[in-house]
């Protein structure tokens, strides 16, 4: 989970140290304990907090801070009912809860996360901060979609809000693939982030996003010019084209694809179809890279493997013409295939009538069929 988890950060602390003011032993009793927790003293506040709660068992400020000191010596359990307890004495205020979802966030547990923040955004329905959180236990619910509304939400109340630029940027990039909106969601954070830690992510995170779209554009450069040497018959350096694209971005389909056609071009079927199984390992969807893969084994005879490729593509596309054409002509050699060579050429015909190579599979079929059956 890369999201920020709003655990419990200084802008709840400083809230919570004007929760239930209020005079005398208990108010004393608070100033103690809020004075321990801020030194950063955790087994000490503990001892403090559990004697306060017992002497002021009605005081739900102390309850909460109670919550808080459990859950920093590692007692998530007895945090989440000291905050529960504190929610009950405290019903005018959100911060109990936001604490209790962050403990369970913090546990892995989202949809409790969920229910308890939900249930604090109903005590302060305007509140970034809530929103936030919320935004991060839907997407530990494995909804990015409200987890953008909730952030997007927040943004509108406060569009400086740290915390939810920062989470937004982060599903943008990482979720939802949106490069462009996430780079300016992470510029405006820059803007408005005093923690350095995340600072450093995000400039880490921009310099190499950006460096991967500048590497995309040269790929996608080379990958043009090495199209347009390969059209006027320049395979040579076609090939050098595509190879340079590929040393841009290792990770640009195209680019391996057309390597692929270079080479089969040049009848090398091996590096073609080294390339083409790139292309596929990268975009298994690329039904043109499939094809061409299927063709170079049977350029060179691997019928095993160019069927595989075949029956694969058809799979994904019952209606790819050329793959039914291509596994027709390969039954066809098997004198016991019959029946599956007039099935594939049979549906190509019914894709491409006219096509390039309907009069052979037309003859074929005709030839393999009683006088009544002919196709016509």
């Amino acid at each position: 989970m890369v999201l920020r988890r709003l655990a419990f950060s200084s802008v709840i602390l400083a809230s919570c140290l004007t929760v239930g003011c209020g005079r005398g032993d208990a108010r004393n009793s608070r100033d103690d304990c809020t004075a321990v927790i801020m030194a950063g003293k955790v087994k000490e506040s503990l001892d403090l907090l559990k004697a306060a709660s017992e002497k002021n068992p009605k005081d739900g400020a102390i309850l909460m801070w109670l919550g808080l000191s459990q859950s920093q010596n590692n007692q998530p359990e007895d945090a989440i009912q000291s905050f529960e307890k504190a929610a009950q004495l405290l019903p005018a205020y959100s911060e109990p809860l936001e604490f209790e979802g962050a403990v369970e966030m913090q546990k892995g547990r989202w949809s409790r996360a969920d229910a308890v923040l939900s249930r604090a955004l109903a005590r302060s329905q305007k509140n970034p901060r809530i929103l936030t959180a919320l935004a991060v236990a839907k997407l530990g619910l494995n909804n990015p979609a409200t987890s953008k509304l909730y952030l997007d939400q927040a943004l509108k109340i406060n569009p400086s809000y740290a915390p939810a630029l920062y989470n937004l940027g982060w599903l943008n990039e990482k979720w939802l693939k949106r490069k462009d909106e996430a780079h300016r969601n992470f510029d405006q954070y820059l803007g408005v982030a005093d923690d350095p830690v995340r600072t450093d992510a995000v400039r880490r995170i921009l310099g190499e996003s950006k460096q991967r779209d500048r590497d995309r554009r040269s790929a996608t450069d080379e990958t043009s010019k090495g199209i347009s040497c390969y059209r006027r018959g320049d395979i040579s350096q076609a090939l050098d084209c595509f190879k340079r694209a590929i040393g841009h971005d290792d990770s640009y389909d195209v680019a391996y694809y057309n390597l692929g056609l270079a080479h089969q071009s040049l009848k090398d079927y091996d590096s073609a179809i080294s390339a083409f199984t790139q292309a596929l390992r990268i975009k298994p969807d690329k039904k043109d890279a499939r094809y061409a893969l299927a063709l170079s084994f049977w350029k060179k005879s691997d019928l095993i493997n160019a069927t595989t490729a075949l029956k694969t593509l058809i799979q994904c596309d019952p209606d790819y013409a050329k793959a039914h054409l291509l596994l027709g002509q390969i039954y066809s050699l098997d004198p016991g295939k019959v029946e599956l060579t007039q099935k594939h050429y049979g549906r190509y015909l019914e894709l491409q009538p006219d096509g390039a190579e309907a009069a052979d599979a037309r003859k074929w079929v005709n030839s393999h069929k009683g006088p009544t059956a002919l196709w016509r």
